[in-house]
């Protein structure tokens, strides 16, 4: 192992990178501002999270209301209560495709475009004016103008010189953003695992039309006609979540490449060890680069991740996802549902384009 490490070390560009992406005073001063948004944002991830995870269904009382007789007092009855408990997980499905719009905004209007920024004078000068902006629009809410301000700073700095060691200048946000990663792909496997979820709307939007018959006319619908429908199709994407985020990022190659960046250099710092004894960051880079390789795949509509004209090192992600993780690092709890996730999560993992060595890896 210790020789595999060397050998790491004598080539990857990060060799003598000095990691502090916990400390944003160390890392990127300039940054603080995006950082704070970062950490507002993720105390509702944390809350996102946490509703799902403690996620109630309504299996039993939709049951007992399918199995009444049509149009009898015991299936309005039935129908009344499943709808009580059906109602309030409605508006829970709402929410979180709202917040996955929010969280999707943010990370192509504001994150990932920072992390370009290459960390020299005039571009500190242009981070602190971003800074500033980030005060100016403490409730995180994006303009067209935030939009254009954007689109006028990629095109400016351009993305064809960062790198990693670029993107690891904002080490702090990247951080940031490997949780926010994370938690997408938390919330994905919980979502995955939780079929009664789509069960709940489907009753729920089935049920609109009858919500003007007395026995529920008095209830108070959590989502309108109007909205019912696209909570229903974000919920029947497997990984509505990162779903939703590869669609914004499939709107701006600039930013898909950025994520490509991060994801790439999650893989070296676990490859370089850069984290030491820190397990609990092992992990976090371990699932960020996941994560960001999923997206990454769903966004690049051209060739997705796969491909060898992808700028993900797939190969190399897939290898140490199956083998290299536990042979460094000795931890195969960290690796679970990780292998499923690229299998079965991508867009196009069966492509005829993906290499082979990758598609036997993942078979094994």
């Amino acid at each position: 192992m210790r020789l595999a490490l060397f050998a790491l070390f004598a080539t990857n560009e990060l060799k003598n990178f000095e990691l502090n992406w916990k400390d944003i005073e160390k890392s990127h001063p300039a940054d603080a501002s995006l950082y704070a948004e970062c950490r507002k944002l993720l105390q509702i991830c944390d809350e996102i999270q946490e509703s799902i995870d403690d996620y109630s269904g309504a299996k039993a009382e939709i049951t007992q209301a399918m199995k009444a007789q049509l149009n009898s007092d015991e299936q309005k009855e039935a129908t009344r209560t499943a709808m009580q408990k059906v109602i309030p997980n409605a508006a829970l499905a709402q929410s979180w495709m709202q917040f996955a719009q929010k969280l999707s905004r943010f990370l192509v209007k504001r994150l990932l475009p920072r992390l370009c920024l290459i960390d020299d004078e005039s571009s500190a000068a242009r981070a602190s004016a971003y800074a500033q902006d980030d005060v100016e629009n403490e409730d995180i809410d994006y303009d067209d103008g935030d939009e254009e301000k954007k689109q006028s700073q990629m095109a400016e700095e351009g993305t064809d010189a960062v790198s990693e060691l670029t993107i690891l200048t904002h080490q702090a946000l990247v951080r940031e953003l490997a949780l926010m990663l994370d938690f997408l792909l938390s919330f994905d496997q919980k979502k995955m695992m939780e079929p009664q979820i789509q069960n709940d709307f489907s009753f729920y939007k089935r049920s609109m039309s009858k919500q003007s018959e007395a026995h529920l006319s008095d209830l108070e619908w959590s989502v309108s006609n109007e909205k019912a429908g696209f909570v229903s199709m974000f919920l029947a994407q497997a990984i509505p979540l990162q779903k939703e985020v590869a669609t914004q990022l499939a709107m701006d190659p600039a930013c898909l490449k950025i994520l490509a960046i991060v994801c790439n250099a999650c893989l070296d710092l676990l490859k370089e060890n850069k984290f030491g004894k820190d397990g609990d960051s092992q992990r976090l880079a371990l699932r960020a680069m996941t994560a960001a390789f999923v997206i990454y795949d769903h966004g690049n509509t051209e060739c997705g991740a796969f491909s060898r004209r992808s700028m993900t090192k797939a190969t190399k992600i897939v290898a140490l996802i199956t083998k290299d993780y536990e042979q460094l690092y000795g931890n195969k709890e960290h690796l679970a549902g990780l292998a499923n996730m690229i299998k079965f999560a991508t867009a196009n993992f069966n492509d005829k384009d993906t290499p082979a060595s990758i598609k036997n890896a993942l078979e094994d």
